[in-house]
């Protein structure tokens, strides 16, 4: 078979890759790791006789970052690219970018593993249980004469923070008010994901 009928074998096997791992704070945010997409693919490649080779083109992003207490982390960007290969020799390749921090020596590492995750995930149409949310809905068109509604006074209730205040602190990304309190009440700062987590706990920041 060529790589267009083996992959199309592949993606005729894998049946789904649900959310399984989730956030110690609460199980409010779930994921798919990348354990699991090797431990659902392996074996499928095996068979099919489909392998990938990574090539990383560029980096695209690479700074030291601060934590909210100051202690420092590596963030990167790598654009890279995935080439699978069926046992005829043919070929397809994927073109993806792979995004971490971390604070010690393994955020390349990161970056690899979501890119190839993402990879799989897009060129086999790997399902989760779940319905997955399309991006387009969170985004409303812009208008030029749209405007911010003033932001209310500070106080002491929750009404006080806007939806953009409930930010990871390691990474920045926004998250719900819940997955915050949450995280702050156990450990001090809010955390977005098991990563972010883990990058504190190399930084020394927080206990495991």
């Amino acid at each position: 078979m060529n790589i267009y009928e083996s992959l199309a074998a592949v993606q005729a096997d894998v049946d789904f890759i649900g959310k399984d791992k989730q956030v110690q704070s609460g199980g409010t945010y779930k994921y798919r790791g990348v354990d699991q997409v090797l431990n659902t693919l392996h074996p499928l490649f095996a068979k099919h006789k489909v392998f990938a080779v990574p090539e990383v083109l560029e980096i695209m992003e690479r700074e030291i970052r601060k934590t909210a207490k100051g202690s420092e982390v590596l963030y990167q960007v790598l654009k890279v690219k995935y080439t699978f290969y069926a046992e005829d020799g043919t070929s397809v390749s994927a073109v993806v970018v792979g995004e971490a921090m971390d604070s010690g020596d393994k955020v390349s590492n990161k970056c690899m593993s979501v890119a190839y995750k993402y990879a799989c995930f897009q060129i086999l149409s790997i399902p989760t249980e779940e319905t997955c949310a399309d991006p387009d809905d969170d985004n409303e068109p812009l208008n030029q004469n749209d405007k911010k509604p003033p932001k209310k006074a500070q106080s002491n209730s929750d009404d006080a923070f806007a939806a953009e205040d409930y930010k990871c602190a390691v990474c920045g990304r926004q998250i719900d008010k819940k997955l915050f309190d949450q995280t702050v009440k156990a450990y001090g700062t809010p955390l977005c994901s098991p990563e972010c987590k883990k990058t504190l706990i190399k930084a020394g920041e927080i206990s495991g």
